[in-house]
């Protein structure tokens, strides 16, 4: 498809746009100049006879036809049998009197009772349109010659906002990116305003998205170097395990005892790479809703039978608070994915504590709150975003064997945003290492 520049197309619009008014100006004048000329013509006839009659029976029809002529005005009398002219070259009148080339009165003088015959030629419309044709064509070319090319030149200064914004558009696609449009205050409403204003909003979202989409490739190098590291040590292990159970002379103790790592590290990797589907499910929303079944059931009674059962394994003191007196608070909510967060915040509080760990639970009117708390080190502020995402561990030497997968926290607050609700990392707690509240809505 063949496209014409801008300029060249506003510039052939504007000449056409001319050279038609200027047509249809022509065309009206042709129109109407014939019968407004011929009116006239008519009147100055009628005022040639009326000096006629004025004249009649004081001179005589040879020397009358001569005082009443005019410019253009022939003048004939006949009386007696006898004709009398102005001596016009018009030619005999009993032949312009048939011709559509000239305009004539007669009529009879009321004293001599003499005929009378005034006539004019007929061509002034149309040497009036020849003249017009003349110098109007001349002057038309000349104008659109003349608006042509200040139309060109203005044209590179109006069209400026949008050669601007092709380079800019030509920068960012060579991998500049950062640059924008100027806006003058007040231009947000003009149409070239309109267009900068959106074409920078168009930059921003596609750099936002931009960010997120490297954001997100960095995430997913950085998920598969963390899922090759975390099923390597598992892995790892069982080949070991199975080495000695092919050894020749191995003892029955020994193939019991790789039988039993071989079992416990296959378990481990199992968990996971069950956490890392469950994590990747609830990140999209179809799916994370399937993974939350929704029920009413009593949430207090829940908090106190997963503190109770913790409690049996756990080497610290484990402290249950209800405000207010707290008994009963029924919620519409996943009881088993309420337990899995509750389970995984008091796994990571087991972790860290140093000797005691503190939950409290509470509501108000439009959702219940629950709090984990220990006496830990605490998370260090600048990471206590971070420990939401996955395989994020605080350990300096990162070791298996002390931390988590990793995954806990991350899919904790996966099931909240799921149940609509939150879970977050509270800050400023007096004498408290760590502290995460989840809420969930009543």
């Amino acid at each position: 498809m063949n496209i014409k520049s801008l300029r060249y197309r506003v510039v052939a619009t504007a000449l056409i746009a001319v050279a038609l008014a200027g047509v249809s100006v022509v065309a009206v004048i042709a129109l109407f100049i014939e019968p407004v000329m011929k009116e006239a013509q008519i009147g100055e006839l009628k005022n040639v006879l009326q000096s006629a009659a004025a004249l009649d029976g004081v001179v005589n029809p040879d020397v009358l036809a001569q005082r009443v002529t005019r410019s253009g005005i022939s003048v004939s009398i006949s009386q007696g049998g006898h004709d009398f002219d102005d001596g016009k070259p018009l030619g005999p009148f009993a032949i312009l009197q048939k011709s559509q080339d000239f305009l004539t009165i007669e009529a009879q003088l009321p004293v001599s009772g003499a005929h009378i015959t005034i006539a004019t030629a007929n061509s002034g419309s149309r040497n009036a349109i020849a003249q017009i044709l003349r110098i109007g064509a001349p002057a038309m070319l000349v104008i659109m010659l003349v608006l042509g090319l200040v139309l060109w030149r203005a044209m590179k200064t109006a069209l400026r906002p949008l050669d601007n914004m092709t380079a800019l558009a030509t920068k960012i696609a060579s991998g500049e990116r950062g640059g924008r449009l100027d806006l003058v205050p007040g231009e947000e409403s003009t149409e070239l305003g309109r267009t900068a204003s959106a074409f920078n909003s168009m930059l921003d979202s596609l750099e936002t998205s931009l960010t997120r989409a490297q954001a997100a490739e960095s995430r997913l190098r950085q998920l598969c170097a963390d899922v090759a590291h975390e099923l390597r040590s598992p892995l790892a292990s069982i080949v070991a395990a199975a080495d000695n159970l092919v050894r020749n002379g191995a003892k029955k103790s020994q193939v019991e005892q790789a039988a039993i790592g071989m079992v416990r590290e296959g378990q481990r990797a199992s968990r996971i790479v069950g956490d890392l589907t469950l994590v990747s499910q609830l990140d999209i929303d179809d799916l994370a809703a399937q993974q939350v079944t929704k029920r009413d059931f009593d949430i207090v009674s829940l908090v106190k039978s997963v503190v109770n059962e913790t409690a049996k394994h756990s080497a610290f003191e484990i402290e249950l608070q209800a405000a207010d007196g707290l008994n009963e608070q029924r919620i519409s909510a996943d009881p088993e994915r309420v337990t899995q967060i509750l389970n995984n915040l008091l796994e990571n509080a087991n972790r860290w504590a140093e000797s005691k760990i503190q939950v409290r639970i509470g509501s108000t009117e439009s959702d219940f709150w629950l709090q984990v708390l220990d006496d830990g080190p605490g998370v260090p502020e600048a990471e206590r975003e971070n420990i939401f995402e996955r395989f994020v561990r605080l350990e300096p030497d990162r070791a298996r064997s002390s931390g988590g997968s990793g995954l806990g926290l991350a899919i904790s607050r996966s099931l909240a945003d799921a149940h609509g609700g939150t879970l977050v990392y509270l800050a400023n707690q007096p004498a408290v290492g760590a502290a995460f509240e989840l809420r969930l809505p009543l």
